[in-house]
């Protein structure tokens, strides 16, 4: 049964703000930037060269430091707090409340008695279409 549209908007959404709050946009672009250096590099390299140049970090294409400064403000963004910015939290002592029940009555003789009284015994052996 095919979805209807409202709910493949919502979840699509729903998809697109979590791979944006996990910071999958820094990815796909950098893979982006590893990728187009990677070709660039090819062209006047070979290909083991090229690679090695991709991810060695000294020749950093504009996309590479706009993802590392990207990064960086992510890191300090979601740092702990100093103990400066830390709220302190007071805690109040309570008193200890203790309830005690009463003790419990024994149930009259009479009582005890009178438990399996009117009902029928089970029967043996059970009933096939209950087993």
């Amino acid at each position: 049964m095919a979805r209807p549209p409202r709910a493949r908007l919502a979840h699509l959404g729903l998809l697109v703000g979590w791979l944006l709050a996990t910071g999958m946009h820094l990815d796909v672009l950098q893979l982006y930037a590893w990728t187009t250096m990677g070709f660039r590099f090819a062209r006047t390299e070979s290909v083991g060269e090229a690679f090695a140049s991709t991810f060695k970090g000294e020749r950093m294409c504009h996309l590479c430091h706009a993802v590392v400064d990207a990064r960086k403000q992510q890191r300090a963004a979601s740092a702990l707090p100093t103990e400066e910015q830390k709220a302190v939290i007071v805690f109040l002592a309570l008193p200890v409340i203790v309830l005690v029940s009463p003790p419990a009555e024994r149930w009259p003789q009479e009582r005890v008695e009178w438990i399996g009284v009117g009902r029928p015994r089970p029967p043996l052996p059970p009933p096939r279409g209950l087993a």
